[in-house]
């Protein structure tokens, strides 16, 4: 049943489990910046991060017994880290997500205190 996409209010079927048409993106990705959705897509980026991967290397989060399974930036794409061997750790899952919203509501706090 045709609905309106949130992207822009066209009025399209929307890609199942989604609340965006397929010619918006289909899903939350689409409200990623095409600067940042372009650092993944580097050819680079994922070249080091089959290189990396490949050896199955062990989480670089202190503690952990996993195996990596991502790549994490040491310093972010959002900040302006680049997609170097220097700049990239491997990382499990879990610990790359959490490490990832935890700078997103650090970023949320401190645009916050600037508003102030």
């Amino acid at each position: 049943m045709p609905r309106q996409c949130l992207t822009n209010g066209c009025v399209a079927e929307p890609v199942p489990g989604r609340s965006r048409c397929a010619g918006c993106g289909g899903g939350a990705w689409a409200r990623v910046p095409p600067a940042r959705q372009a650092a993944y897509a580097d050819l680079t980026y994922r070249r080091l991060r089959a290189e990396i991967l490949a050896s199955k290397p062990p989480c670089s989060y202190p503690g952990c017994p996993r195996t990596a399974d991502t790549i994490d930036h040491v310093l972010s794409v959002a900040r302006g880290g680049g997609s170097t061997r220097e700049n990239l750790r491997p990382m499990c899952r879990r610990h790359n997500e959490a490490l990832g919203g935890a700078a997103g509501r650090a970023a949320l706090k401190a645009r916050a205190r600037r508003k102030q």
